[in-house]
């Protein structure tokens, strides 16, 4: 791969697959939203993106700034577990910046919906 070529990679949400989804919701004030955005960032860039098992995280934030969404897919359970057991210090830092965390990690993808190649050629 060239110097200048990007990797892109896409989350694939496809039903009945052998993975974790994590869905993490992160209740903020609106005035810790972007900082604890920024920390995200940076602790995905820097911790799990390296982690074994780790496939995608994609983030969201509200637009009334009380919130941030994480979609997130492992390989496994245990992998993600194992990555949140090595990094107690950026858990500990999340519950800092946050006012409340919900992580669910008991998600099975059962249906996605998609258009049809004549509709997504129709809007292009």
């Amino acid at each position: 791969m060239k110097e200048t070529e990007e990797v892109v990679a896409i989350t694939t949400i496809k039903e009945h697959q052998p993975i974790c989804t994590m869905i993490n919701t992160l209740t903020v004030k609106p005035e810790n939203q972007q900082t604890l955005m920024t920390y995200l960032k940076e602790m995905t860039e820097e911790v799990v993106v390296t982690a074994p098992g780790f496939i995608s995280a994609n983030f969201h934030l509200s637009k009334d700034g009380t919130r941030i969404i994480n979609y997130a897919q492992w390989r496994s359970l245990e992998d993600l577990q194992a990555m949140l057991r090595q990094n107690p210090h950026h858990v500990q830092r999340c519950n800092e910046l946050s006012e409340h965390i919900e992580i669910r990690f008991d998600l099975e993808v059962v249906y996605c919906a998609y258009p049809s190649k004549a509709r997504v050629q129709e809007h292009a």
